[in-house]
């Protein structure tokens, strides 16, 4: 929780005070402060009301220390048609070579997309040092019945017809692959596809 509490409150006529203790633990906009370790707080709580006398209690609360997280490093990969060389239907095998990785396997040129069949299947291999975090793609086909694309035991892709192209959406792979081969279960068009690569972290 961010907010914290504002020093005071006024509930229908009863005025409500919060002292802290330490007193520095409540930033100028009401939120925790950060801290660098566990850090216990007294609040002391004032109620007043009109005349009466002054109720008062303390509460004890503890602002929790977090770790900063540490930036991901991470690269992004995206595959597409032009990015082949391809320029005909003849199935080829490609080789696309990426910073920290490669693109294989056999595919052709079928419009703006990469074709692809059951016997002709798109990879990507992590250089040394580097796993597979995740894979997205977009697919069409032009055939009605539906039909799907897997991969290393996950499946990416349900129903795919020429009435419903699909869109994986961001999948986090698996067992922090290194490799990772795309298998349709039939001729299909990738518009794209993309992994995010990163480092492997040794413990």
């Amino acid at each position: 929780m961010d907010t914290a509490i504002a020093p005071t409150i006024d509930l229908d006529g009863t005025v409500v005070d919060f002292v802290t203790l330490p007193e520095n633990v409540i930033t100028v906009d009401d939120k925790w402060a950060v801290v660098t370790e566990d850090t216990t707080v007294v609040i002391t709580i004032t109620l007043t009301r009109g005349e009466e006398a002054p109720v008062e209690f303390d509460v004890e609360v503890t602002i929790l220390f977090v770790e900063p997280s540490e930036p991901v490093d991470e690269e992004i990969y995206t595959l597409t048609v032009d990015r082949t060389g391809l320029t005909s239907s003849t199935y080829t095998q490609i080789n696309v070579a990426e910073v920290n990785g490669t693109w294989t396997g056999g595919t052709n040129k079928t419009g703006d997309n990469m074709g692809t069949r059951a016997s002709d299947n798109i990879t990507f291999t992590a250089a040394s040092g580097y796993y597979i975090y995740s894979i997205q793609m977009v697919v069409v086909s032009g055939s009605g019945t539906a039909r799907t694309i897997t991969g290393n035991g996950q499946t990416f892709i349900a129903a795919v017809t020429s009435a419903a192209p699909a869109d994986s959406g961001v999948v986090v792979l698996d067992g922090n692959p290194t490799t990772i081969t795309l298998v349709p279960s039939g001729a299909l068009q990738y518009q794209y596809i993309t992994v995010v690569v990163r480092p492997i972290v040794l413990s």
